[in-house]
Order: C-alpha cells, then sequence, then structure tokens
C-alpha cells in the first residue's frame, strides 16, 4: 500500500477548484458537472463544494 500525501477529500477539493478555475468568466457550473468532470460523486461533491463556500472560496448561486 502506499503512501498517500493528500487526503482524499482535499484531493477531491483540488479538482473542484482546477475546474472552477478553468471555466472562470463563463457561465456558471453545476456541482453535478463538476463531479462528474473531477470523477466525484454527486454527493461527495455536495458536500466539498459547501465547505469551499463556507471558507468563501467559490461563490454558489
Amino acid at each position: 500500500m502506499g503512501v498517500s500525501v493528500v487526503r482524499q477529500d482535499a484531493d477531491y477539493a483540488l479538482r473542484a477548484m482546477v475546474n472552477l478555475a478553468k471555466q472562470f468568466g463563463q457561465k456558471p457550473v453545476s456541482t453535478r458537472v463538476i463531479g462528474t468532470r473531477g470523477d466525484i460523486s454527486y454527493q461527495f461533491a455536495c458536500k466539498i463544494l459547501q465547505k469551499l463556500h463556507e471558507k468563501e472560496l467559490v461563490v454558489s448561486f
């Protein structure tokens, strides 16, 4: 078993942020699309994006 450098939730949060950065200035992206593009389940993507929103790292509409 390999050593994990980044926790899974942090990895998913980074994936979501990268996806959002690529879409910056374009139309809003749904949580479902972010999850699909990042290979993240919808439920987990919701939790991650909610945490990012609470920390004011993303904007929610």
